[in-house]
């Protein structure tokens, strides 16, 4: 057994010094992403591979929502008279029509009643 564990930590070490470079970019881009590597690690350090597995994952999931939540844009959607939608820039200080979702605004002649 013990030259089984000699093998894993000869392998385990020879695939961090491969990674290093790959390391030092992650440690130097973003911090979210350095403590979710750091987090990973110390993860498999101390729980059971498959709990630590599943943290990496999840703590990849959440950054990558938060990364694409930062891409997205709002958008003001016009509906013409004939059916199909149009977009049209963005004025938050605009009134919404009652019932209407935050920041849909209706043109005039669309918003008054039948």
């Amino acid at each position: 057994m013990a030259v089984i564990g000699g093998l894993l930590l000869v392998i385990g070490g020879e695939l961090i010094a491969g990674r290093v470079g790959d390391i030092v970019l992650v440690l130097r881009t973003s911090w979210l992403s350095a403590a979710a590597t750091i987090l990973t690690f110390l993860a498999t350090t101390q729980l059971a591979l498959q709990y630590a597995i599943f943290l990496g994952a999840g703590l990849s999931i959440l950054l990558h929502a938060v990364a694409e939540s930062r891409r997205g844009r709002l958008a003001q959607l016009i509906p013409d008279g004939d059916g199909p939608w149009h977009t049209g820039s963005l004025n938050p200080r605009r009134k919404s029509p009652a019932g209407a979702p935050p920041f849909c605004t209706m043109p005039a002649a669309a918003s008054s009643p039948r």
